[in-house]
């Protein structure tokens, strides 16, 4: 017990980067700092769906509202190592008991709400191939929740990076994709790519304290002389004003925003030069889809996964060379 004492105090005083940790969440993450991970983006295993056959499991749980609180005593340890700009992507769908549709993702929701997380976004993910429902006497599922949660009301959020033109609109057709691996549950890239991306900067955090770099935004040149009188105006209001009788379409425009630099939102000595990729955690990593993800687009991960076999897969798809170089 002393020898696990050290070791846990060890990795604590360690920076944890592209590292995956073996065993349950609600213990390993307790080995990563408070205010740590720039962004979280995750898919816990769903309430009685599948028994992946290790006591320390969640999902399997006799009742909906034992695993809310399990569930939710995890989250609440991924509450404190979240930097107070950071986000959470939860990823949650339902089940069904005695024909009655539990509600599990509002009931996590609430709580997580009481522990202080603000809930921004309930995004749908509609899956355009949904597998086939066997119910004859409701419609077929075809729907997951994907919950944006912050810690504070301003935090980090690039808006940009996953949109050129309009707002980023809150449901999402994605379709669902193998991984050609040995895993019962897996989401797609397509869906892990958007919250990664809005969630954590491009441009990378300072070195010294990590504060995240954030875009400095301009219209593009094409929105700015596309013909048409009053287009901007139009544009700009066009959410209050699209659909309405009397409102035509507005003219095409590919690309309304445009990057003009980075600033830092930090007053460290020398920040532009003293940048490091911010920090992507998965508590219930899985396949590594997360930390694919992540690495691909040029941020560092932490992942924690309860089965070891799992975790050699997550090392064996993640060990490439590096595709960014901080400076």
């Amino acid at each position: 017990m002393q020898k696990k004492q050290k070791q846990k105090q060890k990795q604590k005083n360690q920076p944890l980067k592209n590292e995956v940790l073996v065993g349950n969440a609600y213990d390993m993450l307790d080995y990563i700092p408070t205010e740590y991970i720039h962004c979280c983006v995750t898919s816990p295993p769903y309430w009685n769906l599948r028994d992946y056959g290790d006591k320390h499991q969640i999902g399997v749980e006799t009742s909906a509202m034992e695993y809310v609180v399990n569930l939710c005593d995890i989250m609440e340890k991924v509450h404190r190592v979240l930097r107070s700009d950071g986000t959470l992507w939860l990823n949650i769908g339902d089940s069904y008991e005695d024909k009655n549709l539990v509600g599990v993702p509002w009931k996590v929701v609430d709580r997580m709400k009481d522990m202080g997380f603000i809930l921004r976004s309930d995004i749908i993910w509609h899956k355009t191939n949904a597998m086939p429902d066997s119910a004859k006497d409701r419609p077929g599922a075809s729907y997951e929740h994907l919950f944006l949660f912050s810690k504070t009301k301003e935090y980090y959020y690039d808006y940009v990076s996953v949109s050129a033109n309009k707002n980023l609109r809150d449901v999402w057709s994605i379709p669902t994709k193998s991984m050609g691996i040995k895993h019962f549950a897996t989401y797609p890239e397509k869906l892990v790519s958007p919250c990664i991306m809005a969630g954590t900067s491009e441009h990378g955090v300072c070195r010294t304290c990590s504060s995240p770099f954030v875009r400095v935004v301009g219209y593009s040149e094409e929105y700015e002389n596309v013909k048409g009188k009053g287009f901007k105006g139009k544009l700009e209001g066009s959410y209050m004003t699209e659909g309405k009788r009397g409102v035509g379409p507005l003219p095409p425009v590919e690309t309304m925003y445009v990057t003009l630099g980075w600033e830092a939102t930090c007053e460290c000595w020398n920040q532009h030069e003293n940048r490091e990729a911010a920090i992507v955690l998965d508590p219930f990593m899985g396949s590594g889809t997360t930390a694919r993800v992540a690495k691909n687009l040029g941020r560092y991960y932490i992942g924690i996964e309860l089965n070891p076999e799992y975790a050699k897969i997550i090392n064996q798809l993640t060990a490439q060379e590096e595709l960014l170089t901080w400076q």
